[in-house]
């Protein structure tokens, strides 16, 4: 359907359902925002003053003025006679029709409206509980009153009733009492439904439309786990679990897959099918590097042991060591500062500061090392484990 444009005048194709939905019809934006942006102009009724103003102001409004200024006078000069009387000091002023039909009593400012609160007469009025008078203003004796907090208490409407599962008592309003039965905390509606709960036999047509249901959209439920994984995998990829989760949350989370891993929990503790070069991830054993896989964790222990868990230099135990520096052991020193040789004559035990200090001056460390291992058996029988 052609119709002509409200701005331009230019005819254009509209659907018939559209034009009953609008009073105004426009061929583009531009002309609708053209539209809504035009101004009239008029005059100020006090000054004849004239400017431009939106059509939407001119509706349900007799006079419009070109500044504050122009409307205060124009109040002022509406202003004939007064029309009002303070209640306090008996002073006559002016006030608003509308604001006269709202109030009872009429003042000219705040001062003389307290001024007359605090004048009225004060009045009595016994309490609900006990009967006593109550001496205040009138604002104040609305409704109940009681004399004290104790009054108030005794008159509350709180009831008691006992729990369904422990019988304790519990007092609360009517209105927290809903339903049939009433509890004290979870724990005994917890144990109130296991203990009251229906058995839910499930009927054979029952499970044969459930099995349809799962054959029908097991394709589905596939499509659906593969794109929350791929979801997952851009969202947590290349951050850590403190940027996502948070400190706290994060050493929760490290202990619980530690403990879920450790020992016995672990599918393959005892196994040596995924060790050595039957694991996928072997390398030709660059882990180790410039290490052995001879020096482990055994004969760690072993040279502790037989150097009484003590540090050769300074005396510091085992246990003191782990008390000072994050529960890590005594560590173990290769003499002749060469990492292949792990015979137990060319192994000693020593502190963390110890240690670090024997890198520096290697030949004298050396020649005071292997003193103190004269007294071992060179010929002592040392098979490594090559697991």
């Amino acid at each position: 359907m052609i119709v002509p444009c409200d701005h331009c005048g230019k005819p254009f194709s509209k659907k018939p359902a559209n034009i009953k939905k609008t009073k105004h019809n426009f061929c583009s934006k531009d002309c609708h925002n053209q539209w809504m942006n035009r101004q009239i102009e008029t005059t100020c009724p006090l000054c004849n003053l004239s400017f431009l103003v939106k059509p939407s102001r001119l509706k349900d409004k007799s006079h419009i003025f070109c500044s504050c200024e122009c409307y205060i006078q124009y109040r002022q000069s509406q202003i004939v006679s007064p029309n009002a009387k303070c209640e306090y000091c008996e002073k006559e002023f002016y006030r608003i029709p509308v604001q006269l039909r709202r109030v009872k009593h009429t003042f000219c400012s705040n001062t003389c409206h307290v001024n007359w609160r605090r004048a009225q007469p004060k009045k009595s009025k016994p309490c609900k509980s006990c009967k006593r008078p109550v001496v205040g203003f009138p604002s104040r004796l609305k409704g109940n009153v009681f004399c004290s907090n104790k009054c108030f208490q005794s008159q509350s409407r709180k009831e008691t009733r006992p729990c369904d599962y422990c019988n304790a008592p519990i007092t609360r309003y009517p209105s927290k009492f809903r339903g049939k039965h009433t509890f004290c905390n979870h724990k005994c509606l917890g144990a109130w439904i296991k203990d009251n709960r229906e058995p839910y036999e499930r009927t054979p047509k029952h499970r044969i439309k459930m099995s349809k249901v799962i054959k029908s959209n097991k394709t589905l439920i596939q499509g659906h786990t593969k794109r929350i994984r791929q979801y997952n995998l851009q969202v947590k990829k290349g951050h850590t679990w403190e940027e996502m989760y948070g400190s706290d949350k994060a050493k929760q989370l490290r202990k619980h897959y530690q403990e879920r891993m450790t020992g016995k929990k672990n599918p393959n503790y005892g196994n040596d099918v995924l060790t050595g070069k039957n694991n996928p991830n072997w390398h030709g054993g660059t882990s180790k590097e410039p290490y052995t896989f001879d020096f482990d964790a055994k004969l760690k222990s072993q040279i502790r042991k037989r150097d009484g868990n003590k540090c050769q230099l300074c005396g510091m135990t085992n246990q003191e060591h782990r008390e000072q520096y994050s529960n890590y052991n005594l560590s173990i020193h290769h003499i002749d500062y060469d990492k292949t040789n792990n015979h137990p004559s060319n192994l000693i035990t020593l502190c963390k500061p110890c240690h670090s200090t024997s890198n520096h001056n290697r030949e004298y460390h050396q020649q005071i090392f292997s003193a103190r291992n004269e007294h071992i058996d060179k010929r002592l029988s040392y098979e490594p484990d090559n697991t």
